[in-house]
């Protein structure tokens, strides 16, 4: 798979797709070119997306974030299901293309969240927002 197609692929599965907090927010694209071996310096990256680098940061898995939204429960209705489906396509499509896969929450009340990954030299992945009061 190439850049564009894996690119191209991530924005067809987050269209219309919302990230539920207390206000729910869409899923952003992102790609940090020639960035890989900066990957585990958050202070380096958390200052090229221009937040400050002490900044609260939590490290989880896409399968924690992911939890309530992939899994698939009875009382759903026909609506919950579908958008079930999509976050479990989603997450196992992360899972496949993406190495050192990880989701990374900056901040306390008003969080971005930034689930990515390795792809050759780049990082590649999603952002998005939540709300936690």
């Amino acid at each position: 798979m190439t850049k564009d197609e894996l690119l191209a692929q991530l924005k067809e599965k987050t269209n219309g797709l919302y990230f539920p907090s207390e206000s729910d927010f869409p899923f952003e694209v992102i790609v940090w070119e020639n960035f890989a071996d900066d990957f585990y310096n958050t202070e380096k990256w958390l200052a090229h997306c221009g937040f400050p680098t002490n900044s609260p940061i939590e490290n989880t898995s896409v399968e924690y974030l992911f939890r309530n939204l992939s899994v698939e429960q009875e009382w759903h209705d026909d609506l919950q299901k579908e958008q079930t489906a999509q976050f479990k396509a989603l997450q196992d499509f992360l899972q496949a293309t993406l190495t050192d896969l990880t989701v990374y929450r900056v901040g306390k009340i008003n969080i971005t969240i930034f689930i990515i990954g390795k792809f050759g030299k780049d990082i590649i992945g999603l952002k998005t927002e939540a709300v936690e009061t």
